[in-house]
């Protein structure tokens, strides 16, 4: 058991530790609750589109906060990893798709939208899942063993191109 005066020194130094990076960053109370309850929402999301526990500590997912519209609700998502061995995240959301890679100590995000997607497929193994994603902006590769994640990703993207298809061939006057 540590000593008591080590417990307080090591509050009290923590404690001004935090105070200071607060100040950094200049943010109110209100402004940092409102990032926690974000983050909060955005984790209970991407739990119930599939993603495992060991996904959510990805670093990709660490971005999402700042990439996302605030009205935005994440329909899949698939944690993996890319032909070149950097990691990579796909979200399916209700209004676009975003593509997160990160290598080491760079971070790249893509989005584009259902209109832009040419084709969507799945491969399977027995160690995993591959998903392919051909948009017009290039071929996006995300391998991850994480299977039913990759199913409810290909699944999703499917069924918002589809509707998307549908109202295209709505507004299109027939001859």
């Amino acid at each position: 058991m540590p000593n008591d005066s080590l417990v307080k020194r090591n509050k009290h130094f923590f404690h001004d530790k935090i105070e200071i990076f607060k100040a950094h960053l200049k943010i109110s109370e209100d402004e940092h609750f409102k990032r926690v309850q974000r983050s909060n929402q955005l984790r209970d999301q991407l739990w119930g589109v599939g993603l495992t526990s060991h996904d959510m500590r990805d670093p990709t997912t660490f971005h999402l906060g700042n990439i996302l519209f605030q009205d935005e609700k994440i329909d899949a998502g698939v944690v993996g990893r890319t032909e070149k061995k950097s990691k990579m995240l796909l979200i399916a959301t209700n209004l676009r798709i975003v593509c997160i890679t990160q290598i080491p100590f760079f971070t790249d995000s893509d989005e584009f939208s259902y209109e832009t997607i040419q084709g969507v497929s799945l491969n399977t193994s027995r160690f995993g899942s591959t998903v392919v994603l051909h948009a017009a902006i290039g071929i996006f590769n995300v391998s991850t063993r994480n299977k039913t994640a990759a199913k409810n990703f290909v699944d999703s993207v499917e069924r918002t191109s589809i509707k998307d298809e549908d109202v295209v061939n709505d507004l299109v006057p027939k001859l």
